[in-house]
Formats: structure tokens, C-alpha cells, sequence
């Protein structure tokens, strides 16, 4: 029983001995941290330049930001504070010297700006590097037509009414000139669509394009849909360049087109809805055949196609 308090006072003994070390070397931890923050020393900052102030038709060609590094003397207490800090400096533009592709910060003439960021209790000891190059171009606008991007199936006996549209129809573009004269249109990001039977009337964006700005970032798509069918209908032919006195009989006299239009227009389709051609300049004489050919069909008819594609004829000329 003694032996064993013996040994429980020895382990406190020790275990106080332990506290007492540690506490002695946070302390002189703290003492030297604490010296070392009071005494001039130089410490190294990363600094962003952020550009102002540029000319209205002027624009920067490099979107990546510049740094500069910028070593500082002062008491650790007074640097303390920079250490944590995303430092950015205001650089206006309008200040720098220039030539046709760059603008130029230079620390010999742009050097004391830097104690908006740091104050004047610092001392700057150098800056890396000493002169930071901006490259530009001048800026022009270039109006594009949009074009829609898109996959889109339809659900069993739907289509469009009239063709997917975007609104605006065209945009402005704007970036150096070297870079969007060559462009003839932008596209919208695409649009994909699974077994539709109704209206598009949606926002989409437009896909980017580097250096470059748009005046408007997405567009509205608008799309009638509706049920479709299918129909017949017998149409007259029409002989063109058929030489003065002479006649022509076609066989059949009348030839039959089939077309796809909306339901809602099914009963209101007409022959005048189309025009069929016969061109006599066109005539097989060796096989009596003619051509006919589909010249024309209304807005309303979304497809139609000849039935017959050859003709017989007999020719007569008229007797005077």
C-alpha cells in the first residue's frame, strides 16, 4: 500500500513537471512571435491591377488578371494585417503610356499608387515585374443573325406550323474588330426536345464566344405546334413555252398531289394553293413524256409531293 502511494506521487510529480515545461515553452513561443512582429521586417505581397478608365472604343484583348509582387518593409504588426487580404490596386488608364497594341504600368511612374493599398507608413523596397504590359485593340460592333440549335422529335402526327424562331432574330456583337468581322452568325446552346405536341415559347442562352461580348445573352424561341395530316387533292397542269399555234393533251388531263397540312387548315386548302408546271422546252419528243413540276404551294401546306411524275401528250398544230 505505501509502495503504491509512493509511486502516485512520483507520476503527479512528474506529470506537473510536464505542464510546467510546456506552459515555459508557449510562453517563450509567444514572447518570441511577439518580438519578432515588433521589429522591421520585409514581407512580399501579391497585388492584382485592376483596370479603369479605359476608352470608350477601347477594349482589353487578355482577360487573365495581372499580379504584380510587391516587397514591403515595415514592423510585423503593421504587415500583419496584408497577410490575409486579396490586394488590388485601381489602375486608371487614362494615366498610362501607350502605343497601338499595349498599354504600359510602370513602376517607376506608377509606384506611388501603391500606398493606396498598403499607406504611407510602409516603406516599398521593389516591385517585380517593373513594368506590366495591358494589350488591347479597338473595339467594334458587328449585328449577326441567331441560329437556333436544336434536336427535336416530335410526338405521332405533330409539327411545327410555321418554323422555330428566335426573338430578337439578330444581336450585336462587340470585341476587338480583328475577331468579329469574320463571324456571320452565333448559335444558340442546343435545345432538345423528346416526342413534343405543344407550344415552345422558352428563354435559351447562346453559346460563347471568347473575347467577345453579346448585347443580349439568350434569346426567346417560339414555335406553334400543332396535329398534322395528310390529304389529296386533284390540281390542273399548266403548260409553259408551248409554241404558237399548236395545242397539247396531257393524259392524265388533271394530276393528283399529296400534302401535309395542320389539322386546323385541312378544310380550307384549295387548288389555288398550288400551281403544277408542264415546261414544253423540257418535252421528251422521242418518248411523248413531259415533266411536271410542283412551282408552288401556300404557307399553310407544310410538304406535298407529285403522285405522277411523267405525262403522256399528243401535240396538234392548228391550222390557219
Amino acid at each position: 500500500m505505501k509502495e503504491d502511494k509512493s509511486n502516485g506521487f512520483k507520476n503527479w510529480i512528474q506529470i506537473r513537471h510536464l505542464n510546467v515545461f510546456v506552459l515555459l515553452l508557449f510562453l517563450s513561443l509567444i514572447v518570441s512571435v511577439l518580438t519578432n512582429l515588433s521589429n522591421s521586417t520585409t514581407q512580399t505581397f501579391k497585388v492584382e491591377l485592376v483596370p479603369t478608365n479605359l476608352e470608350k472604343e477601347e477594349l482589353l484583348t487578355q482577360n487573365e488578371p495581372k499580379f504584380i509582387s510587391v516587397d514591403v518593409s515595415a514592423q510585423g504588426f503593421s504587415l500583419l494585417k496584408f497577410v490575409f487580404k486579396d490586394l488590388k490596386l485601381n489602375v486608371d488608364f487614362s494615366s498610362l503610356r501607350k502605343d497601338k497594341n499595349y498599354h504600359y504600368w510602370d513602376q517607376d511612374l506608377q509606384k506611388s499608387s501603391l500606398y493606396k493599398v498598403f499607406g504611407k507608413d510602409l516603406e516599398i523596397k521593389s516591385i517585380t515585374p517593373s513594368v506590366v504590359k495591358f494589350k488591347y485593340d479597338k473595339q467594334s460592333v458587328n449585328r449577326v443573325p441567331v441560329k437556333i440549335n436544336s434536336n427535336i422529335s416530335f410526338a405521332t402526327g405533330f409539327d411545327f406550323t410555321n418554323r422555330l424562331k428566335p426573338y430578337p432574330d439578330s444581336i450585336d456583337l462587340i470585341g476587338p474588330k480583328r475577331l468579329i468581322d469574320p463571324i456571320e452568325s452565333v448559335s444558340t446552346i442546343l435545345l432538345e426536345l423528346i416526342d413534343l405536341k405543344s407550344d415552345i415559347n422558352q428563354s435559351i442562352g447562346l453559346q460563347a464566344l471568347e473575347n467577345i461580348k453579346f448585347s443580349k445573352d439568350q434569346v426567346s424561341l417560339k414555335g406553334q405546334v400543332e396535329r398534322f395530316t395528310e390529304g389529296v387533292i386533284s390540281l390542273p397542269l399548266n403548260i409553259i413555252n408551248l409554241p404558237e399555234n399548236y395545242t397539247i393533251s396531257t393524259f392524265p388531263k388533271k394530276i393528283d398531289l399529296i400534302f401535309y397540312t395542320s389539322l386546323s387548315s385541312f378544310n380550307t386548302v384549295l387548288t389555288s394553293d398550288f400551281r403544277v408546271e408542264c415546261d414544253f422546252n423540257d418535252i421528251d419528243l422521242a418518248n411523248n413524256i413531259l415533266i411536271p413540276r410542283l412551282v408552288f404551294k401556300s404557307d399553310k401546306i407544310k410538304s406535298a409531293s407529285l403522285m405522277v411524275n411523267k405525262l403522256q401528250y399528243i401535240l396538234n398544230k392548228n391550222e390557219n
